[in-house]
């Protein structure tokens, strides 16, 4: 019997230090080779190496996070080809030398903790390795739906977070619109009114701060609540405004008897220098979450990186059992991460499923409202929109979209 560690998450931290290390390393030799604007293709005509292996790699050297570079850690032998093409191409040997030794110990790390190397990474990673598991998997978070909405009440069809960034003028900051669609939000039964929405908050450590957002809405007592591409005439006695610390929050209460169509609701708030452009010492990522705090059947977060903004990475994808707040999870830790069956996808921009085809109007024009919101001259086809769509997404738990910042300039 192998002598397992007491403390199984101790094992995946090292596990996930390792695999930092190993990208850190990478990076670095990689770094004449491999600059944020090319591709995988591009990268294997310039190394000679198989696109499979030039595709594992851009994946490593652009991940924001250990288990990024976890699912996309091919096998030794591809990992030696890698390394050996990066030497024939002029690398530093030092820093060849150095990212061999960093997977050296990586996979010293894999082999020696007792635990089948296949089945660490799987969960370092938070992701699920087989068919019958994902399935199984997709089943309970249908069960879970259908329990919560009779349990809690109330439900909708889908909650559709957007994250549109751009470059701020002073060459140094970006700006940010969200948007936010809830789409055929309903009650089953008598009940508390629920906060559905709230205003953004700006963190500082584990600081909250008004987020010197301006609102795109027009209503009275709910600033953000763009009244225009929700549905029409919305009556106090289905949603209004909270009291106290939750003034200018949405609060649900039911949907009125005599509307014969599905309620939805729609928010957008703007912010100028939001964040830096680039990476800093103490600023490596960007990060935003969309909480799942009810019943739904759809949970999406997109993120619109305008294309002249720089990155270090495409955004990924991870799924946290509580509600974590942006930036929170900068070291993927202090949450329980839980298994991820769904990818980040590239969409055209506004697309949505074909179930929820009833929403797309509104939800394309609300995103042009966060366009028009971020400056004169922008196209919403400008964009490059990065998506996790995941069905009957349990609650609570946080959906989060994180991404690399560019180096700064030379």
């Amino acid at each position: 019997m192998p002598d397992h560690p007491t403390d199984f998450q101790a094992v995946v931290q090292d596990v996930s230090d390792a695999a930092v290390r190993f990208a850190d390393a990478l990076r670095a030799a990689m770094a004449p080779h491999c600059d944020s604007a090319q591709g995988v293709r591009a990268l294997g005509r310039r190394l000679d190496i198989d696109k499979n292996i030039a595709s594992a790699a851009l994946r490593i050297v652009r991940a924001p996070d250990a288990p990024t570079v976890l699912a996309a850690l091919p096998g030794v032998r591809a990992t030696d080809l890698l390394l050996r093409a990066i030497r024939a191409a002029g690398a530093s040997p030092d820093l060849v030398e150095g990212a061999e030794r960093a997977h050296a110990a990586l996979r010293q790390v894999l082999d020696s903790r007792g635990y089948d190397p296949r089945a660490l990474r799987v969960l370092a990673a938070g992701s699920q390795d087989s068919k019958r598991v994902r399935g199984e998997l997709r089943r309970a978070h249908r069960a879970a739906f259908e329990a919560g909405r009779v349990i809690w009440g109330y439900h909708l069809r889908a909650r559709i977070g957007a994250t549109l960034i751009t470059p701020n003028a002073d060459g140094e900051h970006c700006d940010m619109a969200a948007m936010t669609l809830l789409h055929d939000i309903d009650r089953l039964g008598p009940g508390p009114a629920q906060r559905v929405y709230a205003p953004m908050i700006r963190w500082t450590g584990d600081t909250p701060a008004v987020a010197g957002a301006a609102a795109l809405g027009s209503h009275p007592r709910i600033p953000a609540l763009v009244e225009k591409l929700s549905s029409a005439r919305i009556l106090p006695s289905e949603v209004d405004a909270g009291e106290g610390p939750e003034a200018g929050h949405a609060m649900f209460k039911a949907r009125s008897a005599s509307r014969t169509g599905p309620l939805d609701l729609a928010f957008g708030e703007v912010v100028p220098r939001i964040g830096t452009r680039f990476r800093g010492d103490d600023d490596t990522s960007a990060e935003v979450s969309l909480p799942i705090g009810m019943p739904m059947a759809f949970g999406i977060i997109d993120v619109l990186l305008h294309r002249d903004l720089p990155r270090g990475g495409d955004p990924v994808a991870a799924h946290f059992g509580s509600w974590v707040r942006p930036g929170a999870a900068a070291t993927w830790s202090g949450a329980l991460r839980l298994p991820l069956h769904d990818e980040t996808q590239v969409v055209a921009p506004g697309e949505l499923p074909h179930a929820l085809r009833a929403a797309a109007p509104a939800y394309g024009e609300l995103l042009q409202l966060g366009v028009r919101s971020l400056g004169k001259g922008l196209r919403l086809q400008d964009f490059e929109c990065f998506r996790l769509a995941m069905p009957f997404p349990p609650m609570p738990t946080s959906l989060v979209m994180r991404w690399r910042l560019a180096d700064p300039p030379k």
